[in-house]
């Protein structure tokens, strides 16, 4: 007699998955995660962005805050000319945003008996740490955005926010890093894990500029400008800047930042990026060219400017960089109303336009003051 059981049992049980249509379900599995992985990241990035310019403001309120507390002056131990100077740039990249994180966050001590192993200088001249030691100034890495008695408390922000940058050798063009003794002080951070830049208008320039020089100079060293590029070049020569690790530097084969060492034009950058788009200079019918025309003014007292998602300051490959033909001239102010090829004035329906110049990039900028 036949054994129903097993009949039963061969007449139920279902054939295996052949080894083409496993196949095919793995390259549909596959398909699927690659349309999706750009649409998760570049939602990441937009929560990022958005955390940036949150914890930016947070910086812009301590600011006024310590404006309030100080007749106005802004936050910072060095004047800006003091920050522009050449040497700041080739040797200690002490950064605008350092010089003004020591009075929001604090970490300056003072120690009549000439220091300890726990006291180090700071400063972007050789003077500067000269007169540190004179005066018994020094900083305290670990007091600098700490809740203790006698830091003035205006900026504390979370330790994700905060983080010093290492300077390893041959960061800067002639200089080994941190000398002994410099405090390697805690950078303020972007969401994506970079300092952020801060530039700061310098109040003795002349309000008005009627050449480029005056609007941004490399440095301090001849004339007064509103902008120096030195006192951010501890950021924008760094060859691994942040958690993005990326070469600011002019680089032939590589994108590298239009305001990064060894950029062409980087004072037309410069003041492409830091005028103010509704204040030309001159006026915009009286035939001036696209490359003349300069801004009657800043964007603002302070402008802090994060990298965005590509780690890099005005990056060359992005789309406004290629668009305005910047890697080789520079990121021209002119273009807020000039188209670049015809040199023709912007419009639309007859009615004169401006476009905003950094719009194309993925940089984050904002600005306080006026």
């Amino acid at each position: 007699m036949a054994d129903r059981r097993s009949t039963s049992n061969l007449a139920t049980s279902g054939r295996g998955f052949s080894l083409i249509e496993l196949l095919v379900v793995i390259v549909i599995i596959v398909i699927v995660v690659s349309l999706l992985l750009p649409a998760i990241g570049g939602a990441r990035d937009i929560a990022k962005a958005a955390t940036t310019r949150s914890v930016i403001k947070e910086f812009g309120n301590a600011v006024d805050r310590f404006r309030q507390d100080n007749s106005g002056f802004r936050p910072g131990v060095f004047s800006e000319q003091e920050m522009g100077n050449s040497e700041n740039a080739d040797v200690y990249g002490f950064t605008a945003q350092e010089n003004m994180m020591l009075e929001l966050a604090g970490g300056i001590v003072f120690d009549e008996g000439g220091g300890g192993p726990q006291l180090k200088t700071f400063g972007p001249t050789q003077l500067a740490h000269q007169e540190n030691d004179d005066s018994g100034r020094f900083v305290r890495e670990d007091l600098i955005g700490a809740d203790v008695e006698g830091n003035p408390g205006y900026f504390q922000p979370d330790s994700k926010f905060f983080a010093a940058q290492s300077r390893p050798e041959g960061q800067f063009a002639d200089s080994a890093g941190l000398s002994q003794g410099e405090a390697n002080i805690p950078d303020f951070l972007d969401a994506w894990g970079n300092p952020l830049v801060v530039w700061v208008r310098d109040g003795q320039a002349p309000p008005v500029v009627d050449q480029e020089e005056q609007f941004a100079r490399e440095d301090s060293d001849s004339d007064p400008a509103l902008f120096y590029w030195a006192s951010n070049a501890g950021y924008l020569k760094a060859t691994e800047l942040g958690r993005s690790s990326k070469d600011q530097n002019r680089n032939n084969s590589e994108p590298y930042s239009l305001i990064g060492g060894n950029a062409q034009n980087i004072e037309t950058s410069i003041t492409g990026l830091l005028g103010n788009s509704s204040s030309p200079l001159q006026e915009l019918d009286g035939g001036v060219a696209l490359d003349a025309l300069l801004p009657a003014s800043a964007r603002g007292e302070i402008v802090v400017h994060s990298a965005g998602t590509n780690g890099l300051f005005l990056g060359t490959k992005e789309r406004a960089s290629k668009s305005y033909d910047a890697e080789a001239n520079g990121l021209r102010y002119g273009l807020t109303y000039f188209t670049s090829g015809s040199n023709r004035r912007l419009s639309s329906s007859g009615s004169m336009e401006t476009q905003e110049l950094t719009e194309g990039f993925d940089d984050i900028i904002l600005t306080f003051g006026n």
